[in-house]
């Protein structure tokens, strides 16, 4: 498995969670939009931390970049999780329209987050570095 493909396929399981929770709180089904979000929310942090705790250190040591597309994607992963710690509270609240309008602004970001990654970051981490590949692929996200 290379490091596109494992990391890919979690951008698209985290995907269908995303759609899962978007499509539990158009129905009104609370309990299914909060355990949906809930799972999306631990398989988002694990994925985000085996990029920034794995991969990007070992693709800035291969490169000698540290401030270049690994700095971006830091950036970016903050933004999304910022925004992403309000919608428990808007599930709570009981509050659709304003955790749709989130979760849909979260859902754009990380779409053109995932394009990035998918089409420069990790074919140029294949290449870089095929030894990772081996360790991640024992790497799974937690649902």
């Amino acid at each position: 498995m290379t490091i596109h493909s494992l990391l890919s396929q979690q951008h698209r399981d985290c995907d269908l969670l995303f759609e899962r929770c978007r499509l539990a709180l158009q129905d009104g089904n609370w309990p299914a939009a909060e355990s949906a979000f809930n799972q999306l929310q631990q398989d988002l942090i694990a994925h985000i931390a085996l990029e920034e705790q794995q991969l990007f250190p070992a693709f800035e040591r291969a490169t000698g970049q540290t401030q270049g597309p690994t700095a971006v994607m830091r950036l970016e992963h903050e933004g999304m999780q910022s925004r992403l710690t309000r919608i428990p509270e808007l599930l709570q609240q009981r509050d659709a329209p304003t955790a749709l309008a989130l979760l849909a602004d979260v859902t754009e970001l990380l779409a053109q987050h995932n394009r990035k990654e998918e089409r420069i970051l990790y074919p140029w981490c294949d290449q870089l570095l095929p030894e990772l590949s081996a360790r991640l692929d024992a790497v799974s996200l937690p649902h």
